[in-house]
């Protein structure tokens, strides 16, 4: 019996060895012999953990049977579980909880416990420890014995034999929180936030730390006191440890005072100012938004930006309301100076000729003081201005005449044109207009201007044409340089008179110039002639002549061409020169030519080649022959001229003959021709030898004169299975087959050789071993191994298949721990081949598994990919798992390790072996939250126009939070701007709005500032006819809008309506026209012509803001004149009737530009000045007129057009008050 317990303790021991226990920070018991009994915990622990308690048995003589009591705090432990441990092996153990905080444990053994048996756990019980105030602290185990036998039935005494245990349990922090979420508090008061402990009964005794996102808002101690500094907001943050709350702090200060700041002047009539607003403390917090308002609007108004403007003359107060308190200050408006005018209109002046000018102030009375009256000239070289006005012509030409008065810090100014006209020289003439002299000559010329009266400077200023043939000083004095032609040019007042002057040098000889007195036959060169001098005027014409022109000839260029050997004279002759030259003409070599044509040669064949020179008589002295060869690999040859034949092909053979450095060449083409081997012809072509023969195989060829080398080189395509030397002995040195080849010149001729070797036996090669679920190959090696035979019919078997299987091709796959014989079968004919090879399946043991995942820790509703290590890696167990998690509420995990957070929280993650459920890991997994901290919109502020929408974008920081991303858009004033629940903004109405977008529950807040503005109106033009058709072109009217107020170019960008209306109407006022034809007849002017028509042409401006409020302006005077074209009444209308328009404008009658149309019923004319017009109209008689006449005529006719007298064109009356019943304000 003994034995046998000896041999199950054994047994126990190696497994404990093998397969470490899990166990949770045991408290090892000390191995003391007296000890028989002993409980084992951690010692210290955290309220809401699963403990593991111990029970360990140390067995003692005699000691059969006990029953044991284990007492502990139920207000700090719940009993959760039990699981038998090594100890309890080959014994009977029940366990049972009787009652709260006391667990009966009963073991029987049924014979006497070894003595020598070493610790081990009999029972382990998990424990869960309360989350409890009264579980804080230490609280004790206790192990009680109230029933031991021993194997006789004998009552047994352990009380000095039990250990027993405690465990010290601790609260940590897990949360802290504090009394306000949020508050506001005035600059200067004081509040105590106060912090919760979650658990209140932690056992943390860690100090709160306090701080401020910006202590210069609000600043917090140590004890949780805030101060509030200065408006703003801030986050007041308290923390111990890990763990933080916040309270959200919002620093108010009220509005203390308001006031204007004065202007430094008045302001002017039509001018703008910016008001400022001055408020206390200057760190409010209240809306510092500012509410203007006049008091007065017709002496000044302001707008929503404080901006006044003054109406008219007088004193308004302005009132600035902020956060319900008001105040105002008064603003004084001032009359400027408008405008100036020069008091005549634009003149002329003849040069050196005076004129004062006068200035008129618009209006006469104003409030400005005239610091400085500035006269200037747009360009003094034609016209000057002193400082009272009065102008003196310099010059001919077109000036400005301005004058600009300086009020303050701005001018006005006002122009008008002076033309300059000087009287200019007509005509300029010299005493002579033609002369001739010789080279040295010198002479005098004179010269004269008309008018004699001439403004313009009569200074001469003389000039040469060519300087290197005539000179002129500033005094006409000439002098002849050089022969040739010139021209001399007086010139006065740009007018000029000119003379040409002839300059001529007589020859004294000539000579002939060459470039070599020697010459070849067919030779040219060209002969040149020198004059002396050389710049003689004569006609420089050359007569050439040979004096044999047998041996040379010469063109009348000059060019000579020698034609034979022999002496020859060429003369020259110019007009009555001759001189000659004497040339010696030469024969050169020509040519050289080989005398034999191509020809060919066989190989290693020779030829002997000549020259011949051409022509035989030459004068050239042969310096060196040369021969050569294009191809020395073809043809040679030597410098005899004798070839050499050396491979197929062709080469050019050339000769060279040299006459100092000039050579002479000739070829000839030699072609190389070879006889060939066509064929190679072997004794065998199939041969069967046995290992270790021998045989001799012969080679021929055709045609056997070949030119080609003859040597046969023998090679195997085998050398290991046949050898073949150089005289073609062939011997078979293994089984198998080879090609011997014989090659000649490139020729081959082949012979296939067969060895035969007889296979005597088989075996099996391959892994001696194989692990569980791998494969291994099997070969079969023949024996010997080069043996010829095939096998044929091969199969492969085992002895086991349950331990490894093999299929036809010698693949073995092992299935469990084992050896077994793999068997192979082949046959040659009849005959049968076996082998045998035993091949042993091993396996490896998985001992254990380890979850790896990259972190411990996942954010709520996200997964986490955890992977299962295999120890060892390469174990041939079964790899399937079981995922598990202790807590499916806060994570999940599937069967592919897939793990999932769900809630904040911790759970234990279990992977366990399918096949072994005491191969396991465990992980505590960490499921937590991102809060959002902030958001942020795309812009801070934005300008849209009514009507518009616009999208908002949000981004929320961090962008990975976990907490909802709802966000709840406000607009501040619907009346201006809603927002929808996607941030898309539509502009309703003028005005300033706040677009505010929240996250939780208003936490985290982001606003964008809207200003909404009218969208900018566009400008109408409109032609009013009333009476009188009247046209004006597209683009002129758009050019018009420069000329519009300013005033109303911003009613216009600010959402007004803008009309610009040329407006034409009949007026009927006799007595005016009476007055008007008066005056035209007393002036002189447009004799015969009556006024037919008065009429009206005005411009305005009409502009209506977007609230209704109408304004109206006349533009008299634009920055371009309009071209308007009118229709003539029909009671105007007449067959010889001529027409023009005359305007009436500021007490000014003018006489406009007219043309009629073709078919006479319209008149078009340009202006820039509106108020009255008037149609003249005249009948003329048609009758037959005189050439003179129709010449006279043409400054009144053109084509279809009537054009007023020249001496009406451009004239202007000044003065001319017409006294109309009608009286507007733009006549004097």
């Amino acid at each position: 019996m003994k034995t046998k317990c000896q041999k199950i303790w054994g047994l126990v021991l190696s497994l404990l060895l093998v397969v470490p226990l899990i166990t949770m920070n045991p408290v090892k018991a000390e191995n003391v012999s007296h000890k028989v009994f002993e409980l084992s915990a951690p010692e210290k622990a955290s309220v809401g953990h699963t403990i593991d308690v111990d029970l360990r048995m140390y067995p003692k003589d005699k000691f059969a049977a006990f029953d044991l009591y284990i007492n502990f705090d139920e207000e700090a432990l719940k009993y959760k579980s039990a699981k038998l441990g090594m100890g309890s092996l080959g014994i009977s153990v029940e366990y049972n909880q009787v009652a709260p905080g006391k667990l009966k444990v009963a073991v029987a053994k049924g014979d006497e416990f070894e003595s020598n048996i070493d610790d081990s756990i009999l029972i382990t019980f998990k424990m869960e420890v309360l989350n409890t105030k009264e579980a804080v602290g230490t609280h004790g185990i206790q192990l009680e014995v109230y029933k031991s036998t021993d194997v006789n039935g004998g009552k047994l005494d352990f009380v000095n034999e039990i250990k027993n245990t405690q465990i010290t349990i601790d609260a940590p922090l897990k949360q802290i929180s504090l009394n306000k979420k949020s508050l506001v508090m005035d600059k200067g008061n004081t509040e105590t936030l106060v912090v919760s402990k979650i658990p209140e009964f932690t056992t943390n005794t860690d100090v709160v730390q306090w701080s401020s996102e910006d202590s210069e808002i609000a600043s917090v101690d140590q004890n949780g006191k805030i101060t509030a500094h200065k408006g703003g907001k801030t986050t007041i943050k308290a923390a111990i440890g890990e763990f933080a709350a916040t309270c959200e702090v919002t620093v108010t200060i009220p509005l203390e005072s308001l006031s204007i700041d004065k202007l430094d002047s008045a302001i002017d009539v039509g001018s703008k100012q910016q008001l400022v607003v001055k408020y206390l403390p200057l760190d409010t917090t209240v809306n510092k938004k500012v509410t203007w308002k006049s008091l007065d609007t017709t002496i000044a108004t302001v707008d929503e930006n404080g901006i006044v403007t003054g109406v008219k003359r007088g004193t308004a107060t302005i009132q600035a309301t902020m956060a319900g308190m008001s105040t105002t200050v008064e603003v004084k408006v001032k009359q400027p100076l408008v405008g100036i005018k020069i008091d005549q209109s634009d003149f002329t002046l003849i040069k050196n000729k005076e004129k004062a000018l006068t200035v008129s102030e618009d209006p006469s009375v104003h409030d400005d003081v005239i610091d400085q009256k500035v006269w200037s000239s747009s360009d003094e070289k034609i016209a000057t201005v002193d400082q009272n006005g009065n102008v003196k012509a310099i010059k001919e030409g077109v000036a400005v005449i301005s004058v600009t008065y300086y009020v303050g810090n701005r001018t006005v100014t006002s122009s008008v044109k002076v033309e300059v006209k000087e009287i200019h020289v007509t005509s300029v003439s010299l005493d002579k207009t033609k002369v001739e002299l010789i080279k040295g000559d010198e002479g005098d010329l004179k010269a004269s201007y008309a008018p004699l009266d001439t403004t313009d400077d009569t200074t001469i200023q003389w000039s040469s044409s060519n300087d290197k043939i005539v000179t002129v000083d500033k005094n006409g004095h000439i002098k002849a340089i050089a022969g040739g032609k010139a021209t001399i040019t007086a010139v006065i007042a740009g007018k000029k008179a000119t003379c040409d002057v002839e300059v001529s040098v007589p020859l004294k000889g000539i000579t002939i110039e060459c470039k070599a007195n020697v010459m070849e036959v067919k030779d040219t060169q060209t002969l040149t002639v020198k004059y002396d001098p050389t710049d003689t005027t004569i006609d420089k014409t050359i007569t050439w002549k040979s004096s044999d022109k047998s041996i040379a000839t010469v063109d009348q260029k000059g060019v000579v061409t020698a034609l034979s050997k022999g002496t020859v004279d060429i003369i020259a002759t110019v007009a009555d020169k001759t001189t000659n030259i004497t040339l010696t003409i030469k024969q050169p070599l020509l040519e050289i030519q080989i005398e034999q044509n191509d020809f060919t040669l066989i190989k290693n064949e020779t030829k002997e080649l000549t020259v011949k020179e051409s022509p035989l008589n030459h004068d050239d002295k042969i310096t060196k022959k040369e021969w050569s060869t294009s191809d020395a690999k073809v043809a040679s040859v030597d410098q005899n001229g004798k070839v050499t034949a050396l491979k197929e092909g062709k080469a050019t053979i050339t000769a060279t003959y040299y006459v100092g450095e000039k050579s002479y060449k000739a070829t000839v083409i030699v072609t190389v021709k070879e006889i060939h081997v066509e064929k190679v012809i072997l004794n065998k072509t199939n041969l069967n030898l046995g290992k270790g023969e021998k045989a001799t195989l012969t080679a021929t060829y055709t045609p056997l004169n070949t030119t080609d080398e003859t040597v046969v080189k023998w090679t195997s395509s085998d050398s290991s299975v046949v050898k073949v030397n150089q005289n073609g002995e062939l011997e078979a040195i293994k089984g198998g087959k080879a090609t011997i080849t014989a090659t000649i010149a490139g020729q081959k001729a082949e012979c296939l050789v067969k060895v035969n070797v007889p296979l005597t036996g088989i075996e099996l090669n391959g892994a001696k071993t194989v692990l569980k679920g791998q494969t291994a190959q099997l070969t079969i090696q023949k024996n010997p191994s080069d043996a010829t035979d095939e096998l044929t019919n091969i199969q492969y078997q085992t002895s086991n298949a349950s331990i490894a299987k093999v299929d036809q091709n010698g693949k073995v796959t092992g299935l469990k721990e084992g050896t077994a014989d793999i068997s192979v079968i082949g046959y040659v004919g009849n005959k049968r081949f076996e082998a045998i090879h035993t091949i042993e399946v091993k396996e490896i043991k998985l001992e254990s598994i380890e979850i790896n995942i990259d972190s411990p820790r996942i954010v709520i509703n996200e997964a986490k990919q955890a992977e299962v290590k295999y120890n060892p890696n390469d174990t041939t167990d079964d790899k399937a798992v079981i995922w598990s998690s202790s807590d499916e509420k806060i994570a999940t995990v599937d069967q592919n390790g897939k793990i999932k957070g769900l809630k904040v929280g911790k759970a234990i993650i279990q992977v366990v072996s399918k096949f072994n459920d005491e191969i396991f890991d465990e992980m505590e997994i960490e499921v937590y939250e991102i809060p959002m901290e902030s958001i942020q919109l795309d812009k801070e502020s934005i300008e849209l126009t009514v009507g518009d929408s616009y999208q908002s974008y949000v981004t929320i920081l961090p962008e990975n939070t976990t907490d909802s991303k709802k966000l709840t858009w406000l607009s501040s004033d619907e009346e201006i701007a809603t927002v929808d629940s996607k941030g898309n903004i539509k502009t309703l109405k003028k005005g300033n709005v706040v677009i505010t977008v929240s996250a939780k529950n208003g936490e985290i807040v982001a606003t964008l500032n809207v200003k909404v503005v009218n969208k900018k109106g566009k400008p109408s033009y409109i032609v009013d006819n009333q009476d009188i058709q009247l046209s004006v072109p597209q683009d002129q009217l758009q050019d018009i809008y420069q000329n519009v107020p300013e005033e109303f170019k911003e009613i216009v960008n600010d959402g007004g309506k803008l009309d610009i209306i040329v407006k034409s109407q009949k007026v009927e006022n006799k007595e005016a026209q009476i007055q008007l034809n008066n005056q035209l007849s007393q002036q002189g002017l447009l004799k015969e012509y009556q006024v037919g028509t008065w009429l009206n042409i005005d411009v305005l401006a009409q502009v209506t803001s977007f609230d209704g409020e109408k304004q109206s302006d006349e533009l008299t005077n634009l920055s371009k004149p309009l071209k308007i074209t009118i229709e003539i009444p029909k009671d105007l209308l007449g067959k010889n009737r001529e027409y023009t328009i005359v305007r009436i404008h500021d007490g000014k009658i003018e006489v406009l530009k007219t043309q009629l149309s073709a078919d006479k019923k319209y008149l078009t004319f340009e202006s820039d000045k509106f108020s009255e017009f008037a149609i003249l109209y005249k009948d003329v008689e048609i009758k037959e007129e005189t050439n003179s006449q129709k010449e006279n005529d043409k400054a009144v006719h053109t084509d279809d057009t009537t054009l007023i007298g020249m001496e009406l064109m451009g004239m202007v009356i000044s003065g001319v008050v017409i006294a109309l019943s009608y009286r507007k304000k733009k006549y004097l």
